[in-house]
């Protein structure tokens, strides 16, 4: 079994839209670019080809498209011209106000020189890499790619439509060609060098933000979910494909990543669902662990947390996620959360006192976030930034305590309402969103702060990569964390 590396690829965006009144249109264009004439033996990616015909069969099969509405370009065929007029001619021309679109590639990614000076951290433009590339070492080389400056003007007509795109692809840093127990011959690297000159060593690579080093900075509204971070190795498998495209599909397939079991995949759960195994399959394989850097699919801005993947299917209406969507039942098992005072059914008179009684196998900081019946968000704890609440391993916690100095009463509007629980092992900085709800005790809009914790949660340790003594990568520290909710009635 091969196994092929390839650098932040596998990245998905979408439009942010309001929701449709009807069931909307839909339409695909799907590349596989494998064959690349003029590149050598070992720039050949056969795997490219499997990879999209998995994703067509995908959208027929489990997104309900029809046949017709999803069109496939695969091997030499994938040229930037037929590209780019099956964009204008399939997608924009094929679709109207409210449509469905979504443009998948897989193939070889690069970067070349910024040409408008907006790649203001490294002057590199993210770019896809048809088929008919050229191995040219001059600034004319750049007119074989199709650079992110080209998709976004593409794209731009296409604002009133719900666009997602799935590219899987590298388009910065270097790659590693040989796996376990691989033939060295039959490894491909899925990153095609331009005219810059040749990257450097992979630890010798600066850190840089995810914030303001990715593909979609060139797209106004749109959201990314990559499958891993720009000093990431994303890998490939010579029998599943890509890795990131293997559990993608496999988290809306059956709705693996339906972690909460409420019918419905929010962003946060598919990530959740993706990192756990990414991680699992790279700590499983020698060469990816021996890496030390991980393999941490990841999303962005953090409005995308609340959105739902699952509004892509081609029968599904655009829904509201619920608050358990968008904080992930991550661990979940491991926590217990209970309200003490309550009847049946956690059911509470108006007036009524309770506690709320936590536990958790691993020790850590607690966030308690309470969302009632009329849709506004309170955050209980921590309530002071800088008196986190610590929970020891399990041992049993109930809130309020006593030195708190004030009680639990239920309270209107009457209904059900949902406690969500969170544990850290590690402190995360939530000065901003505890600031927030400083301003005014109970918060509308649970869905957009909720969207902002999960991303903060999902993130906030992401941007502090360490280095061995050596000054080699030592690896990434993402938060390791437990989430489970609670629903609860006031009557």
């Amino acid at each position: 079994m091969s196994h092929m590396l390839r650098l932040l690829s596998g990245i998905f965006l979408l439009t942010l839209f309001a929701p449709a009144l009807s069931l909307a249109g839909q339409k695909a264009l799907v590349i596989g670019a494998s064959e690349y004439p003029h590149l050598p033996p070992k720039s050949q990616l056969p795997g490219a080809a499997r990879d999209a015909d998995k994703f067509a069969t995908f959208l027929v099969e489990e997104w309900n498209f029809e046949e017709r509405d999803v069109k496939v370009i695969k091997g030499r065929s994938a040229t930037k011209k037929a590209i780019v007029s099956a964009i204008k001619t399939h997608l924009r021309d094929g679709s109207v106000k409210g449509d469905k679109l979504v443009f998948y590639f897989s193939g070889h990614g690069s970067q070349i020189t910024d040409k408008n000076g907006d790649e203001r951290q490294d002057g590199k433009d993210e770019a896809l890499v048809p088929s008919d590339v050229r191995k040219v070492y001059d600034n004319s080389a750049t007119k074989y790619y199709l650079s992110d400056d080209e998709i976004k003007k593409l794209f731009a007509p296409l604002k009133d439509r719900q666009v997602l795109m799935v590219i899987d692809a590298c388009h910065s840093g270097t790659v590693t060609r040989a796996g376990p127990g691989s033939d060295t011959t039959d490894v491909r690297q899925r990153y095609h060098p331009s005219h810059l000159p040749p990257a450097p060593r992979f630890d010798a690579i600066p850190f840089t933000d995810p914030a303001t080093e990715t593909f979609s900075d060139e797209f106004a509204g749109v959201a990314l979910t990559a499958a891993a971070l720009p000093h990431q190795y994303s890998w490939e498998d010579g029998n599943l494909g890509g890795i990131f495209t293997h559990h993608f599909i496999e988290g809306l397939t059956n709705s693996k990543a339906d972690l909460n079991k409420n019918g419905r995949i929010s962003i946060s759960e598919q990530i959740a669902y993706l990192r756990w195994n990414t991680e699992q399959w790279c700590e499983s394989v020698q060469v990816c662990k021996e890496k030390r850097v991980g393999f941490s699919p990841n999303f962005e801005p953090k409005s995308a947390a609340s959105k739902l993947v699952s509004d892509w299917k081609a029968d599904q209406n655009p829904e509201e996620a619920d608050p358990s969507d968008i904080i992930p039942a991550v661990n979940a098992d491991t926590l217990s959360l209970q309200l003490i005072g309550a009847k049946e059914n956690n059911s509470l008179k108006l007036e009524d006192t309770f506690r709320i009684e936590i536990s958790s196998r691993k020790g850590g900081f607690v966030t308690l976030f309470d969302v009632r019946a009329n849709g506004e968000l309170e955050l209980l704890y921590p309530f002071d930034e800088d008196e986190l609440l610590n929970i020891t391993s399990d041992r049993e916690l109930k809130l309020p305590r006593y030195s708190d100095g004030f009680d639990l009463v239920a309270s209107e509007p009457l209904g059900k309402g949902q406690l969500l629980l969170v544990v850290t092992e590690e402190k995360v900085d939530f000065a901003n969103l505890i600031a927030k709800t400083r301003s005014i005790n109970a918060m509308a809009g649970a869905e957009e702060t909720l969207g902002d914790f999960a991303a903060e949660l999902m993130e906030a340790l992401t941007n502090e990569a360490y280095q061995t003594e050596d000054g080699d990568w030592a690896g990434v520290r993402l938060p390791k964390w437990s989430a489970t909710s609670l629903e609860y009635f006031v009557e």
